[in-house]
C-alpha cells in the first residue's frame, strides 16, 4: 500500500502545544502552547520569534499571507500581533478567551470565551462589533471570509450559526460539549467535534450531513476552504484526515493528544498541536485540491 501520510518535521517545546494555525502556502506557522509563550515559525521549522504572552494561550489564528495573527488567553485577553511579534492592540474579554478566528484578509475576528459570549471584533481598531450569550462557555469558533456567517461550538452541546449582525439563524445538539468547529469559504459546509467522539458535518441550513465515530474525544476540526477534506484531531493521540463524505483516508499517530490542527487549503500540509509537547508538519500525499476559485482577491 502506498504512503499516504509523512512526518516533514517536528519542533519541541517545553511545554504540552495547545493550538496552531498555518498560512496558505505553508510558509508561517503560529502556535501557542502550556509555557505561556506565542511561537512564531517558518514553513522548515525553524523559530522566527517568540512572544511570552504570560498566561495559557488558548487559540491562535493567521491570516492567510501571514501577516497577522491572533491569539486568545487565559487572561481574558485577544491580542492581535503582526508578523515580525510586535503586539498592535489587546481587547480585554469577561473570561478566558477559548477560541479566536480571523478572517483571510484580516478586517474581523470571531472570539469565543468562557464567560459563555460569542464576539465579533474589528480588526482595524479592536472594537467590539456585538456580542452574543449562550448558555456555557464557548470552545470553539470559525468564520466566513467577509464575516458573512459565524459558527460557534460550545459546552452547552450546541453548535450556533449567525450571520454577520449577529442574528442566530439556527442552533444543532449534539450529545456532548462541542469542542471545536470549522466552516467552508462559501459557507455552505460546518464541521464540528466534541466530547461525544462524532465528527459532525452540516449544510448551511443546519441539516445533518453526516456524523462519523472517531475512537476519541476531538479536540479540534479544520474542512478545507472548498469543503473537500475534513482532519481532526483526537485525544487517542491521532490525526484523522476524511473526503466531504465522511470516509477516512488516513490517520498519523502521535505521542500524546491532538489539542488542536490546521490544514492548508490544497489540503497538502496539516499543522499538529499535540500534548506531547511537539508541533508536527504533516504532508499529505494524496492528491491535493486543486478547487481554488474560491480563494478571491477581495479576502486576502
Amino acid at each position: 500500500m502506498p504512503e499516504l501520510v509523512k512526518e516533514k518535521w517536528s519542533y519541541n517545546i517545553r511545554e504540552s502545544v495547545f493550538c496552531v494555525a498555518i498560512t496558505h502556502d505553508a510558509k508561517y506557522i503560529v502556535v501557542g502552547a502550556n509555557d505561556k509563550n506565542l511561537y512564531f515559525l517558518d514553513g522548515r521549522g525553524n523559530k522566527l520569534w517568540e512572544y511570552e504572552i504570560g498566561q495559557w494561550v488558548h487559540s491562535v489564528d493567521i491570516t492567510y499571507k501571514g501577516n497577522y495573527i491572533v491569539a486568545g488567553t487565559g487572561d481574558y485577553d485577544v491580542c492581535f500581533f503582526n508578523n515580525t511579534g510586535e503586539l498592535l492592540w489587546k481587547y480585554k474579554t469577561g473570561g478566558d478567551v477559548n477560541s479566536v478566528s480571523i478572517t483571510p484578509g484580516g478586517d474581523y475576528i470571531a472570539v469565543g470565551t468562557a464567560d459563555w459570549k460569542i464576539g465579533l471584533l474589528d480588526v482595524i481598531n479592536g472594537k467590539l462589533l456585538w456580542r452574543y450569550g449562550v448558555s456555557q462557555m464557548v470552545s470553539g469558533v470559525a468564520l466566513t471570509p467577509a464575516a458573512e456567517y459565524i459558527v460557534s461550538g460550545c459546552g452547552d452541546r450546541y453548535i450556533y450559526f449567525q450571520n454577520k449582525n449577529g442574528k442566530l439563524l439556527w442552533k444543532f445538539e449534539t450529545n456532548g460539549e462541542v469542542y471545536d468547529v470549522d466552516i467552508s469559504f462559501n459557507g455552505n459546509l460546518i464541521i464540528a467535534g466534541g466530547e461525544d467522539k462524532y465528527i459532525y458535518l452540516l449544510n448551511k441550513k443546519g441539516k445533518l450531513l453526516f456524523k462519523k465515530y472517531i475512537g476519541g474525544e476531538i479536540y479540534g476540526v479544520r474542512i478545507t476552504p472548498d469543503g473537500e477534506f475534513i482532519v481532526a484531531g483526537v485525544n487517542n493521540n491521532y490525526v484523522y484526515l476524511l473526503n466531504k463524505t465522511g470516509k477516512e483516508i488516513w490517520k498519523y499517530e502521535t505521542k500524546g493528544s491532538v489539542y488542536e490542527v490546521d490544514i492548508t487549503p490544497n489540503a497538502k500540509h496539516i499543522a499538529v498541536a499535540s500534548r506531547d509537547r511537539k508541533l508536527y508538519l504533516l504532508q499529505n500525499l494524496i492528491t491535493p485540491s486543486k478547487k481554488l476559485s474560491f480563494l478571491h482577491k477581495k479576502y486576502v
